[in-house]
């Protein structure tokens, strides 16, 4: 899988930082145009923070962690709109060059070839400003492909054990070393 030039990273990171220093809960995807440099760079910048950068052979098993999650939030972004949709992931199988989830409350027919990396990010969300925990995917021109994002209780705002559990175990199983650490 190919991965998106890192040239000027070190900048990069710097503007980064320097800009969610300002605003935490800023969503990625406005960050990386507000910077006009890649979404995949701004989860980059952030290893060794709040975020995880995981194998990216790992596409499969990955998908089957989150099998473990429940309800979650899935974004689904390009250029011009975002589908939201809330549901859980199953019913897997492959069919030429898609990788297909099939539920009641899913359907997706995900081009897997085109996953280039993928993220565990921790970040206060946009509008209510509480810890969220998401599982990104990218593809070779550093775009988001989707997004997961874990769902709260709806009584106390809090986050299924189970499910944190399940999400703290893909970021040790399949996270590399990122940058800022090696």
């Amino acid at each position: 899988m190919k991965e998106v030039g890192r040239q000027d990273s070190e900048e990069t990171r710097r503007r980064v930082l320097e800009y969610l220093s300002k605003r935490p809960s800023a969503m990625t995807i406005e960050v990386a145009r507000k910077l006009e440099v890649p979404e995949v760079e701004v989860l980059r910048a952030q290893e060794g923070r709040n975020c995880w950068e995981l194998r990216a052979d790992a596409f499969e098993e990955v998908m089957n962690e989150l099998l473990g999650m429940g309800k979650c939030h899935v974004f689904c972004p390009n250029r011009y709109a975002v589908l939201e949709s809330f549901g859980e992931f199953g019913g897997y199988s492959i069919t030429g060059p898609y990788f297909n989830v099939q539920t009641g409350t899913l359907d997706m027919h995900i081009r897997y070839e085109g996953i280039a990396s993928m993220f565990c990010l921790d970040k206060l969300g946009h509008m209510d400003r509480k810890p969220a925990h998401s599982v990104q995917f990218y593809d070779s021109e550093g775009q988001a492909v989707f997004k997961v994002f874990l769902t709260q209780h709806s009584g106390d705002g809090g986050y299924d054990p189970k499910h944190l559990e399940i999400y703290e175990n893909l970021k040790r199983r399949f996270g590399r070393p990122s940058a800022a650490e090696s």
